[in-house]
């Protein structure tokens, strides 16, 4: 079973039904570190799935480590603090802290802490140069299942800042590094848009420069 399972978890991280299941298989077979690593993963990408967060969080009491049952508690804040009460700044409080703190399971939820805080950035409260710096450092983690969306983000922001040359440069760099992603079509568009905003950035600059003489 854990074969299968493995086989299928690595067709695609979300499949969180296939993690939570081989979380169970370990968790049977007492290999607690790698039941506790397949709930984390599900656990950060939806903390409401099926009881995950109180299945790990009996897990960390059982080891004693009231450090990393503190971690779980506050993410999971965190997350319905943005998703059930749209409070973003202050699920950003909760969020911040989690970044700074040296723990297995802080580690381990780094990348979706920065994920969570570049879309609440960007997409919440408008504050476009923390969405880059958050997206920013996600790509410095190489082993991240979120460095596709990142990179994604990463182009988004920068048109709305009206970065539209560091937006075509993150929209090479994403084709080459994901040949194959869903977002090529999307991007195509954004390439072509961003260079017509340019242009006309470009003309309507030279107009007032010669305005101006």
């Amino acid at each position: 079973l854990d074969v299968e399972l493995t086989e299928f978890v690595s067709q695609s991280p979300y499949h969180l039904k296939a993690y939570d299941l081989r979380g169970f298989y370990q968790n049977r077979y007492s290999n607690l570190k790698k039941a506790e690593s397949d709930w984390v993963h599900v656990f950060k990408i939806d903390v409401t799935y099926f009881g995950v967060g109180d299945r790990l969080i009996r897990l960390t009491q059982s080891q004693a480590d009231a450090e990393g049952v503190e971690i779980l508690s506050t993410y999971a804040r965190a997350e319905r603090l943005r998703f059930s009460n749209a409070q973003f700044l202050e699920s950003l409080d909760l969020f911040g802290p989690l970044l700074e703190k040296k723990h297995p399971l802080s580690d381990s939820l780094r990348d979706e802490v920065l994920f969570n805080m570049g879309v609440i950035y960007r997409n919440n409260i408008k504050d476009y140069e923390k969405a880059l710096e958050a997206f920013s450092k996600i790509l410095e983690d190489e082993k991240s299942f979120r460095i596709e969306e990142a990179m994604y983000n990463l182009v988004m922001t920068e048109l709305q800042l009206g970065n539209y040359s560091d937006c075509e440069a993150r929209i090479s760099e994403f084709l080459e590094k994901f040949p194959t992603s869903g977002h090529h079509e999307k991007l195509a568009l954004i390439l072509l848009y961003s260079k017509s905003l340019r242009l006309l950035s470009t003309l309507k600059h030279n107009s007032v420069a010669q305005e101006s003489m």
